[in-house]
């Protein structure tokens, strides 16, 4: 899938009622949305998803794979067509976090990068935090 126009052609798309992926959509027109409910409705889209009763399921990658692990779905048997958004993540502090406490959180991430324990990690977790989908501001193109 190249673009969000092939998206519009499909017959359902699972998403969760009011999550911000499906909130990206309506605005953009979608009206092939199949919202569903509830603590676990990104295991029952993909559910549905592998039944046949939807034709794509708007997650996160890492979303993806825990609801693949719960629902006892192979992670391969998912695939990633159209990413929506990619947003870098950032870790925040107070404006009273003291200096020296900002800093050893630089020195401990530098390490675990630069020791390998941080590529251990995004390979363990394939999504890691590259992407997330989030609903921009009305006012953004």
């Amino acid at each position: 899938m190249s673009s969000l126009d092939e998206a519009r052609s499909v017959k359902g798309i699972g998403s969760i009622k009011d999550d911000v992926c499906e909130q990206y959509l309506l605005r953009r027109g979608f009206t092939n949305l199949k919202p569903t409910f509830g603590d676990d409705a990104n295991t029952a889209n993909l559910k549905k998803l592998m039944l046949g009763r939807i034709d794509l399921w708007v997650s996160s990658r890492s979303q993806a794979s825990v609801s693949a692990r719960e629902a006892g779905i192979p992670r391969e048997s998912i695939e990633p067509v159209y990413t929506l958004l990619e947003v870098p993540l950032y870790i925040a502090f107070s404006k009273d976090t003291p200096d020296a406490a900002v800093a050893e959180w630089q020195r401990a991430l530098n390490a675990i990068k630069k020791d390998g324990t941080y590529g251990k990690i995004m390979r363990k977790y394939p999504s890691g935090t590259r992407s997330m989908t989030f609903i921009p501001p009305p006012t953004a193109p």
